[in-house]
């Protein structure tokens, strides 16, 4: 049982409620997480600070704007559904990060799969306009996944396979160990190659194992200005609530809070399988801190993040199906 701290506030010391090991979360809980440290051998705990919303306010699109992982979920809910062909207006968009790439794909494909279709204006950007067009993205993601992959507009790993493209993942039993080393390639001269790929791999794995989607998609983008690079990992599946929920030990989570299974799910040996535990992501958060990176998630209409300096949980403004996982490590 993860032990309750407490808070000075307004001159006296206030108990918070926390997270325990078999309980839930309170309204608006102070967490604390297990945290493996693999020299101590030991667990060391981290504090979780509460989030009203991971939405920064932007619940349409406004002139120069960069969609990215803290945006997209509230501008996919400002898209107004109720018609029978809606309208997405990307006129103003000015540039697009991987992370947020990966969700808007996963959105479209996620409607496409209960037949609605999208109108799109296009962004008035050329740079952008051009790169989405380059990366056939409204031919692979305004479609169904099984009509994608009948009539072979998959685009996967090539030797031509550059860090700017959108890659297709195919759920098979060796997904996982081919996108590493496709990965392993692309980025053969970046001194922490080697972690990078395992962390893609477990990512990769996870969707492989967890989704029960056909398809995920991989994303990736240097930026030697901010001097990181980001990659995202998404699926249209049934998300880490619905897939812990399988495993009985696990039951409680499936009337909880999207981030509460989330966190559940970072947990070391905590799985939806039956039959052993899971490490997924918890090996990839501890990669991700030993290179001082950060790991932000989204399930449902919940997200977790676990930066170098604690991590955060909350809602976000749209419940979409599946996981998106955004990792950033700095260069």
């Amino acid at each position: 049982m993860l032990r309750e701290v407490s808070q000075t506030h307004g001159g006296r010391s206030v108990p918070l409620n926390c997270l325990s090991l078999t309980g839930g979360f309170a309204q608006k809980p102070r967490l604390l997480v297990q945290d493996d440290d693999p020299a101590q051998k030991s667990y060391r705990s981290i504090r979780m600070r509460w989030a009203d919303s991971m939405d920064i306010g932007v619940s349409s699109i406004s002139p120069d704007v960069n969609l990215k992982f803290r945006n997209i979920p509230a501008f996919c809910a400002g898209i107004d559904l109720t018609p029978d062909r809606p309208m997405i207006d990307l006129s103003s968009l000015t540039f697009i990060e991987p992370s947020a790439v990966v969700y808007f794909g996963m959105f479209l494909r996620h409607f496409n799969s209960l037949g609605k279709f999208f109108d799109i204006a296009m962004p008035e950007d050329q740079k952008v306009r051009k790169y989405l067009s380059d990366q056939q993205f409204w031919e692979r993601f305004n479609f169904r996944a099984d009509m994608v992959i009948q009539e072979g507009r998959l685009r996967t790993f090539t030797p031509t396979t550059s860090p700017g493209d959108i890659i297709d993942i195919e759920r098979s039993v060796d997904v996982a160990e081919r996108v590493a080393a496709e990965v392993y390639q692309i980025l053969d001269r970046h001194p922490q190659v080697g972690r990078i790929g395992e962390i893609v791999s477990e990512l990769v794995d996870n969707f492989a194992i967890h989704s029960r989607g056909p398809l995920a998609a991989f994303a990736m983008q240097w930026y030697p200005r901010r001097k990181c690079a980001i990659l995202s990992v998404g699926d249209c599946g049934i998300g880490i609530r619905h897939s812990l929920s399988r495993n009985p030990k696990y039951g409680h989570v499936a009337g909880g809070a999207h981030y509460a299974a989330a966190i559940e799910a970072f947990k070391p040996l905590v799985s939806g399988k039956l039959l052993g535990g899971g490490t997924g992501l918890t090996e990839v958060r501890m990669a991700v801190r030993e290179l001082k990176g950060t790991v932000r998630l989204t399930t449902g209409d919940g997200f977790v993040e676990f930066h170098p300096r604690g991590a955060i949980c909350g809602p976000v403004p749209f419940d979409l199906t599946g996981v998106q996982v955004e990792i950033e490590i700095p260069t």
